[in-house]
């Protein structure tokens, strides 16, 4: 029997990764780690947000309702990044600026009363941001079907007199 490199990775970290056979997937950051050679699994596992997300799991202080819908949603199987991408989509809805994520505060919070380690606005703004895009898009595209659309743009000037 053949054990592949993800397998062989699980069987040495069995409560960090996961896998599907393919790809494996650290339990604590919530991203694919690569694992073609083992230095690449050391290193992700010497990383400060790898040590800081299994340092926040360790601790057992919890809102029991709050603390168990997250959890729920970040080792959902099926999309392993549906907390990064509804809070991208909260975000957006709510005219929220995704720098807050920079925010000392605003991480401070999610990560004493939710245990989640919130990804950089970058993150959000590459990879999740258009997705949320796409979605709107399609909403609004069932929405409409076939029926035309008016669009009015007036010529006005700004500030400056510029049209």
């Amino acid at each position: 029997m053949v054990i592949n490199n993800a397998s062989r990775h699980i069987n040495e970290y069995p409560n960090v990764f996961k896998t599907d056979g393919n790809i494996l997937f650290c339990n604590f950051c919530c991203v694919n780690v690569s694992c073609n050679r083992k230095f690449q699994v050391v290193q992700h596992l010497e990383t400060a947000k790898h040590i800081s997300n299994y340092k926040l799991k360790e601790e057992k202080t919890t809102q029991p309702f709050i603390k168990k819908t997250f959890y729920q949603v970040r080792t959902n199987n099926q999309n392993t990044n549906e907390f990064n991408k509804d809070l991208c989509n909260f975000m957006v809805a709510n005219d929220i600026s995704l720098f807050n994520l920079n925010n000392p505060q605003f991480k401070l919070f999610f990560e004493k009363y939710l245990k989640v380690k919130l990804p950089d606005e970058s993150t959000l703004r590459k990879n999740y941001s258009p997705l949320c895009y796409e979605e709107v898009l399609c909403k609004i595209r069932n929405e409409i079907g076939n029926s035309p659309i008016w669009v009015s743009i007036d010529e006005t000037i700004d500030v400056q007199g510029r049209y």
